[in-house]
């Protein structure tokens, strides 16, 4: 997690991990002008002393707006529910200008921090969920004819 040390894989420094999955090398006490930086676009190697101390301010940039373990587990569980969520206390409802047919989506949004949508023909099948946010994001498009219906 952000800022924890951990074991140095290129020297005796000890490494730590970054936000956006990056590493941070700190400096070696034998060497303090040295900095190592990894990451999704590539490696990042510094030797003069201006170079390491902009290295470990962007590293302490990072630092400052991670999440703490607990909020990071806490939004962790948010979204994992999201993808498989209890929808078995789900009260799904049809619109009322459906006309009674079964032609038509449901939605449940009863339900803690998501809305549920599945296909009124399918109540069995797939479901799709989306926050309150983004759920209401959807409508207030289809209200401001944003979409070809």
């Amino acid at each position: 997690m952000c800022g924890e040390t951990g074991a140095d894989r290129r020297g005796s420094g000890p490494a730590r991990g970054c936000p956006d999955g990056t590493e941070d090398q700190l400096a070696d006490d034998e060497d303090p002008d040295v900095g190592y930086a990894e990451g999704p676009a590539g490696d990042v190697y510094v030797e003069a002393a201006d170079q390491v101390r902009r290295l470990m301010l962007m590293f302490e940039r990072l630092v400052s707006v991670c999440l703490s373990p607990e909020k990071s587990a806490e939004l962790i569980a948010i979204r994992v529910s999201m993808i498989s969520p209890d929808l078995s206390g789900a009260e799904f409802r049809k619109s009322s200008f459906s006309g009674g047919g079964n032609n038509c989506v449901e939605v449940a949004t009863a339900l803690p921090g998501l809305v549920a949508v599945r296909d009124s023909k399918d109540r069995s099948g797939p479901v799709l969920t989306f926050t309150p946010s983004e759920w209401s994001a959807f409508i207030a498009g289809v209200k401001s004819g944003e979409f070809e219906i």
